[in-house]
């Protein structure tokens, strides 16, 4: 990731701590996801049944989700790391 924002910003990526993927270009998407396919990762979703019901972004909310999605999450891969790996981290 510190290469592709390294190419799109140059000496501005002290200034971009992170790429917003969702406001990101379609070469920038298609760069970071390149780069992913090369890596040993797995990707797993979480998806969220609200049954039908508007669910408040909030703090509180946001924990519980985390927090559910980690224990059951672990109960499935053993192997799997929870964590925060920000740009400055190698």
């Amino acid at each position: 990731m510190k290469r592709v924002r390294e190419r799109l910003h140059g000496k501005e990526k002290k200034r971009l701590p992170e790429i917003k993927f969702s406001r990101a270009s379609e070469a920038v998407k298609l760069q970071v996801l390149k780069r992913m396919a090369k890596l040993p990762i797995k990707i797993v979703a979480l998806v969220v049944d609200t049954h039908g019901r508007r669910v408040i972004d909030s703090p509180e909310n946001y924990v519980f989700i985390v927090r559910t999605a980690a224990i059951e999450g672990l109960k499935f891969y053993s192997g799997l790391f929870l964590g925060h790996l920000s740009h400055e981290d190698k």
